[in-house]
């Protein structure tokens, strides 16, 4: 269902990597049809002795999943179903008030989530993602047409910004799934105090909601290609008609990740349309 991509790293020294996977014989996506596989490699470390993993833009990722993995691929997979939930989650710090009076005291230096320049919008969830990990084995079995995303009723979409939805992001965590409608961006705070579209780490956020639209699948640090930079959207007044993504708690936040941003997002990045991109 989707192409491989960079987790994170653990302090033990692996390289995480990621590739959301659905039930197969599916023409539309449903609840509990898809999960998110967890694969690992091992890190290297640079100079200073930090950990370092390869870019996917120019190396191999040393994990299990072949590295050109693209939606529609099948394989046989043999892991073990886990349950990510960090205790970081449920802090204090994520639930969008900035609290003076927390020991130690709340502020933009150690609380940028809720006391910085541009706060999050949405709070941290304890709800944790079900994943298949420690693989032991990824087995190619051909190639099929992938399901199309299931449209997200208003009252599903609602849920997305929730950090309670226990049972709905059990159910549809790991799942690619379509938001459409007419969304205006929630507008951000740059570094100059300008409003912008996209915020920090490349996050979207689209009235409603709000609904946290990411990059974390397409974008890789560094990259040369155009494809694997962050989204680029210059008109403030712009509005969104089509959002596919993967339901996916990225750092405590539950959040719609694209996997292509010329294909999945409607209108695309402004690249896509100047430079005429062609992203796989």
């Amino acid at each position: 269902m989707s192409q491989k991509f960079f987790i994170d790293n653990t302090r033990s020294g692996a390289c995480l990597w990621g590739v959301f996977v659905s039930s197969p014989d599916l023409t539309e996506t449903t609840a509990n049809s898809g999960i998110l596989a967890v694969s690992r490699s091992e890190a290297s470390t640079d100079g200073n002795g930090h950990i370092v993993c390869p870019s996917l833009e120019s190396s191999s990722a040393g994990d299990p999943f072949p590295d050109s993995v693209a939606p529609g691929d099948v394989f046989d997979i043999i892991g073990e179903t886990t349950y990510f939930s960090s205790s970081s989650c449920s802090d204090a710090c994520g639930d969008l008030v900035c609290d003076p009076s927390s020991t130690p005291p709340e502020t933009a230096e150690n609380c940028r989530q809720d006391c910085g320049a541009s706060p999050e919008l949405i709070a941290q969830s304890g709800v944790g993602q079900y994943q298949v990990e420690w693989i032991k084995s990824v087995t190619p079995r051909g190639h099929v047409e992938p399901p199309k995303p299931h449209v997200l009723t208003t009252e599903e979409a609602m849920k997305l910004n929730s950090p309670t939805e226990t049972e709905f992001f059990h159910e549809w965590g790991g799942v690619k799934v379509r938001l459409e409608g007419a969304f205006a961006p929630v507008l951000r705070t740059d570094a100059m105090g300008a409003d912008v579209v996209v915020g920090s780490y490349g996050n979207i956020h689209l009235e409603g909601g709000p609904v946290q639209v990411g990059d974390k699948i397409y974008y890789i640090g560094g990259a040369q290609s155009a494809c694997h930079k962050g989204p680029i959207y210059s008109d403030v007044n712009v509005v969104f008609n089509r959002v596919d993504g993967f339901v996916y708690n990225n750092f405590c936040i539950w959040s719609l990740q694209p996997a292509n941003k010329c294909i999945d997002l409607d209108p695309p990045s402004e690249d896509c349309v100047a430079d005429g991109l062609m992203c796989p």
